[in-house]
C-alpha cells in the first residue's frame, strides 16, 4: 500500500517524489487507468525502492504516488522533455480521473523549462495520481510537487546558474568562430560546430529548447540523440585535425 506524501501550503520546499514512486512496466502497452485500478494490476507496482529516475529501457510505464495535501492548489513539475508521450491522470469529485495531455509550450499553466501542472486539493483526504511515460529510449521521468512560491524560489537558482553557463558556451562559440574568419583554420570550424551540438544537446535535456526554440512543437526533444551524435562526430573531426 503507498503511503500518502503529506504537503503543507506553508512550506517553501520543493518536495522530489522520486523516493515515493510505484511504478508498473506495461509491455502490451494497451492498459488504461481504469484498468489499473483494478486490484490485479495494483499487484504488480512495485516501489521505487532505489530513489532512480529511470524505470525501463523503452517502451510504456506507468508511474503512481499518493498525496495528502491541505486544500489548495500545487504544482506538480515533469521533466517530459525526452518522453515521446505523457499523459497525466488526476481523480475528480465523482470518483472518476481527468487526463491532461501533453501541450505546446504555449498552452502551459505557467511558462518555464519544466511544464507545472496545477493540482488542486478541496480536502485532506489521500489521492491517487498516475502518470504514463512512453519513450522511444530510456525512460527517464523526474518529478516533484511544491506551492507556487517554493518553485518560483527554487527555478531563480536554477535559472541564475544555467544563464551563466549557456552564456559561457555562447561566448566561446563567437570567440571561436571570429578566430575561424580571420585565419580560416578548419580547427576553430570543427570546435565551433562541436560547441553548437552540445548547446543543442543541453537546450533539449534541460527543456530550454522547448521554451526558447521550438515552443510549438515539444516533440523536438525527443531528438537530443541527433545532436549527441553530431557532438561526437565534431568533436572527432576536431581532435583529428588539430592533432
Amino acid at each position: 500500500m503507498a503511503q500518502p506524501i503529506p504537503l503543507r501550503k506553508a512550506s517553501r520546499q520543493v518536495i522530489d517524489l522520486t523516493p515515493h514512486i510505484y511504478f508498473l512496466v506495461d509491455t502490451s502497452r494497451q492498459l488504461s487507468v481504469q484498468d489499473l485500478r483494478q486490484s490485479r494490476f495494483q499487484k504488480q507496482f512495485r516501489p521505487n525502492k532505489s530513489a532512480r529516475v529511470t524505470y525501463a529501457k523503452s517502451g510504456v510505464v506507468w508511474l503512481k504516488f499518493v498525496l495528502q495535501a491541505e486544500a489548495g492548489t500545487y504544482l506538480l513539475e515533469l521533466k517530459e522533455s525526452q518522453l515521446a508521450d505523457v499523459k497525466f491522470y488526476h481523480p475528480l469529485a465523482n470518483g472518476a480521473y481527468h487526463e491532461v495531455k501533453r501541450l505546446n509550450y504555449h498552452q502551459w499553466f505557467l511558462k518555464t523549462s519544466h511544464r507545472l501542472i496545477p493540482v488542486t486539493f478541496f480536502d485532506n483526504e489521500p489521492q491517487t495520481f498516475y502518470l504514463r511515460c512512453y519513450a522511444k529510449g530510456i525512460v527517464r521521468v523526474p518529478l516533484a510537487i511544491g506551492t507556487k512560491e517554493a518553485f518560483i524560489e527554487k527555478n531563480h537558482w536554477e535559472d541564475l546558474f544555467q544563464g551563466a553557463f549557456f552564456g559561457c558556451l555562447v561566448l566561446m562559440l563567437l570567440y571561436n568562430l571570429f578566430i575561424y574568419f580571420r585565419i580560416r583554420d578548419l580547427s576553430y570550424l570543427y570546435y565551433v560546430l562541436y560547441l553548437g551540438a552540445i548547446t543543442v544537446y543541453i537546450l533539449m535535456v534541460t527543456g530550454h529548447g522547448t521554451e526558447f526554440l521550438w515552443p510549438y512543437n515539444p516533440y523536438l526533444g525527443n531528438y537530443n540523440f541527433v545532436a549527441f551524435s553530431f557532438f561526437w562526430v565534431f568533436m572527432f573531426l576536431f581532435s583529428n585535425h588539430f592533432l
